[in-house]
């Protein structure tokens, strides 16, 4: 099947930033940092304790989303003994599908599914542990199939009512942008006709905490504490973790046009490469490869770039390839430079589609978000400003980097053709 325009028609989100896109939106646009400080469990060091934490409880959320009683309604039942990321990941499906009006999709099998991450979270597994090791002959029985990252894709499929293909991409902090890629080759394969791509929250145990304290990426705690995550700034020292989930819908331009749906922005290219490592070890070559393969899939020169969404940690080897490599690839005064992380802090899994949720957001509304903690730069490149700045937004560049050796690079555009 010939290739087409794939467009974004509907967006969902949970975050630190409350619940919902609006919620997400309005936090963006101030740039204020949504991490903080809790004391620690268990004597653990004090930096364990930075989080940016979603605000609320499901109940809370579920009201803030504006969801009919009936939609509400499920959301709360099938939620009701499960874990937390398992509620708040299916809210950002529902109010994407209401954006999307994917309930008037006639043929349900032509609606696709892509869960974007691991599907159960550690922290069910170690509470399931928990529970087997003081009763050895008690295991709930939905726990034998609530294991699999399949589980995820049947409560989607059963919630929004799909029929169609079914898929699991797990690509660790890099999930998201796997999904929307994997999404476009459904999509331009004819294999399906709208396609959700469902970045789910990841819930960490101590046990995963530490393990990312034991690797020295956490950030140390500053004062306020709400600084801590600094991508980009020469006093980086780490990531904060943080919660969410985030849903995009994809479909092709003229299906969304034959049913009357208004396109939110285009998804242009995409580009992943490995590096041939198993280690946290950031490549400015593969980061610059990415970036530069997603601009020839384009057909764009670098020069028609507004704005790159990067991957932006905090870590000192990462934000130093990432700017390296966009310094290489860009030259002159370059595109804005944006780091939502700083914002929202490191959201594993749902990173990247929570980035690209906030470029269509700036596409949107035609404004570049500000920076947040960043006060002295590593490395000189037009780093977005200290407050929301009106500014022709067209193509936006969303960059996630993996553990592995995973780098992506997907482009988005304006709604109508890219000029």
């Amino acid at each position: 099947m010939a290739e087409s325009a794939i467009v974004i028609t509907g967006i969902g989100a949970q975050s630190a930033a409350g619940s919902g896109v609006d919620s997400l939106a309005t936090a963006l646009r101030l740039g204020t940092p949504l991490v903080s400080l809790t004391d620690p469990e268990d004597g653990l060091p004090v930096e364990t304790g930075l989080r940016a934490r979603l605000p609320g409880t499901l109940a809370d959320a579920i009201s803030q989303v504006g969801l009919d009683a009936a939609m509400a309604q499920v959301v709360r039942r099938v939620s009701a003994r499960d874990p937390r990321y398992v509620g708040f990941s299916l809210l950002s499906v529902v109010e994407a599908a209401k954006e999307a009006h994917l309930d008037e999709v006639a043929d349900r099998r032509r609606i696709a599914v892509i869960v974007a991450g691991d599907g159960m979270t550690l922290e069910a597994a170690h509470t399931m542990a928990k529970k087997h090791a003081d009763s050895p002959l008690w295991v709930r029985p939905t726990y034998a199939h609530r294991m699999w990252a399949t589980d995820l894709l049947g409560l989607v499929s059963d919630v929004v009512k799909t029929q169609g293909e079914g898929v699991v991409v797990s690509g660790a902090s890099a999930s998201g942008n796997l999904g929307i890629m994997t999404a476009t080759r459904l999509l331009n394969d004819g294999a399906a006709d709208v396609c959700l791509v469902v970045a789910t929250m990841n819930e960490l145990t101590n046990v995963e905490v530490m393990g990312f304290h034991a690797l020295g990426t956490l950030a140390r705690v500053a004062s306020p504490a709400a600084t801590s995550c600094r991508p980009f700034d020469v006093a980086h020292s780490g990531l904060v973790l943080g919660e969410g989930a985030a849903t995009l819908i994809l479909e092709r331009r003229a299906h969304a046009e034959h049913r009357g749906r208004r396109a939110l922005a285009t998804v242009l290219s995409g580009a992943s490469a490995l590096h041939c490592t198993r280690q946290t070890q950031p490549s400015p070559e593969a980061e610059r490869y990415v970036m530069q393969e997603a601009l020839r899939r384009a057909g764009l020169d670098p020069g028609t770039v507004d704005l790159v969404s990067t991957h932006g940690t905090g870590t000192p080897a990462g934000d130093e390839a990432e700017a390296e490599a966009i310094r290489d690839v860009f030259d002159g005064e370059g595109p804005w430079i944006a780091a939502t992380k700083a914002v929202l802090g490191h959201c594993l899994g749902a990173a990247s589609a929570l980035a690209a949720v906030a470029c269509v957001l700036q596409i949107q509304e035609q404004t570049v978000f500000p920076s947040a903690n960043l006060t002295q730069p590593l490395i000189p490149l037009r780093y977005a400003p200290k407050t929301a700045e009106p500014w022709r937004v067209g193509v936006a560049m969303v960059n996630a980097f993996a553990f592995g050796g995973l780098n992506t690079c997907v482009l988005l555009g304006p709604p109508g053709p890219c000029p």
